[in-house]
């Protein structure tokens, strides 16, 4: 029995030694190791020098054919890595692990319409406050997009001598771009006549525009609209306004030809 045991004992190291590997390990800090390679797992390789990550090694070599056959799954193994294996000054190829294939269920066909739809249209309105005729004065914008082309819009807001609104139709000349050309078309209140505890009176008529909508890259959920508006003001509004400049009233500006419109918008 005791002969057995020591038999077993003696030929353990001769068994590790079949199976260890001579190599010549280049880590990734351009440190060179002579050592004897024992075995690897995911994420490690053991040497008789030690233990070494594999994210760490840069590259092995062999002296020769012979010395890479002795242990085989290892060899395999190594060459599953992405580390460089040589066999004297030849280099072999590795053999990464094929990726494993993800299969997802295909969506019904009302899901693929719906998404296919909301990737082509997007957000299908806005609401936005802002100022200028678009807004009723100063003010808030609805807007609906039944395309992502063409929309149409209602606002309502303060207008000075009382509730200004206006409703209209806008068209977006490149939807999916960060700045959107525009052009509008509206109906509704376009000037204002306000002299204090004389005369107040809104006018309505309409109004043209083209703008710029600028889409923030960090909030695709928000945008800023800028225009400018050339309102066809009505004969009322010149007759009246005419009638009390001769009047002797101080008006702080003359109507321009052009307004300015600016709002921040959040989608729906």
């Amino acid at each position: 029995m005791k002969k057995i045991i020591v038999s077993l004992i003696l030929s353990l190291p001769f068994a590790f030694y079949v199976q260890a590997q001579k190599a010549f390990i280049t880590l990734n800090d351009s440190v060179k190791i002579r050592t004897e390679l024992i075995s690897a797992s995911e994420t490690g390789l053991t040497t008789k020098s030690g233990v070494f990550g594999l994210a760490e090694i840069n590259s092995i070599r062999f002296d020769d054919k012979l010395e890479s056959e002795k242990n085989p799954e290892l060899f395999e193994k190594l060459l599953a890595t992405e580390i460089k294996i040589y066999i004297g000054n030849v280099r072999i190829a590795n053999k990464p692990k094929a990726p494993v294939q993800v299969y997802n269920t295909p969506k019904t066909t009302n899901e693929n319409k719906q998404q296919s739809y909301e990737e082509e249209v997007g957000k299908i309105g806005s609401i936005g406050f802002g100022l200028g005729l678009d807004y009723g004065g100063i003010g808030a914008k609805l807007s609906f997009y039944p395309d992502k082309h063409i929309g149409v819009f209602g606002s309502v807001g303060y207008a000075l001598a009382g509730v200004g609104y206006n409703f209209g139709a806008i068209a977006r000349l490149a939807p999916d771009k960060k700045v959107v050309p525009t052009l509008s078309f509206m109906y509704g209140y376009n000037a204002v006549i306000y002299i204090q505890n004389t005369f107040q009176k809104i006018y309505y008529g309409t109004s043209l525009a083209g703008g710029i909508i600028l889409n923030p890259r960090r909030n695709e959920n928000t945008f800023w609209h800028f225009q400018l508006i050339v309102p066809f003001r009505s004969s009322e509004f010149t007759n009246d306004y005419n009638y009390w400049k001769n009047a002797g009233a101080q008006f702080s500006s003359e109507p321009s030809p052009v307004g300015i419109s600016v709002g921040y918008h959040l989608k729906f």
